[in-house]
């Protein structure tokens, strides 16, 4: 099982090299899973643990000011997941989306109060979610493909 800081630097390299493929390519849609990749830094599977993650500590440096309703809000996730490394958090594709749907409320409040985002913006969300997927996947690489019950 790998450590935080060595998902962190797995999911920069692997956020790099799309981003870079992008570039060469001039693609927009390859910049956007760059750029979800990279939010796997934050929304990594480990928000599970319960006496925090990596992924808070990333947080609180880019956003000291949100640093603690992030530390709640995730506190709050590891307490509805049964234990570290479980399923439900860990599986490819479902943790992700478990994550997604546990994190849609908090994404949604900006949209509900100003607008609804554009109609434009849902394929480049459907490609960012595509590449935290990639993050998800390539965690669960990492650690040896456990998932406990």
């Amino acid at each position: 099982m790998s450590a935080g800081h060595v998902h962190n630097i797995a999911t920069s390299v692997a956020s790099g090299a799309v981003l870079a493929l992008a570039a060469v390519n001039h693609s927009y849609d390859l910049a956007t899973v760059a750029a979800g990749i990279a939010v796997g830094l934050l929304l990594s599977p480990d928000l599970d643990v319960r006496h925090g993650s990596v992924s808070n500590t990333n947080f609180r440096q880019i956003a000291r000011p949100l640093a603690l309703p992030w530390k709640v809000i995730w506190w709050v996730y590891a307490r509805l997941i049964p234990c570290h490394r479980h399923w439900l958090s860990h599986a490819p594709i479902i943790g992700t989306l478990g994550r997604l749907l546990y994190l849609s409320p908090w994404m949604l409040l900006p949209y509900l109060v100003f607008d609804f985002p554009p109609e434009w913006s849902w394929p480049y969300l459907a490609l960012a979610a595509a590449g935290l997927g990639i993050s998800d996947i390539l965690h669960w690489l990492m650690d040896g493909m456990p998932l406990y019950r």
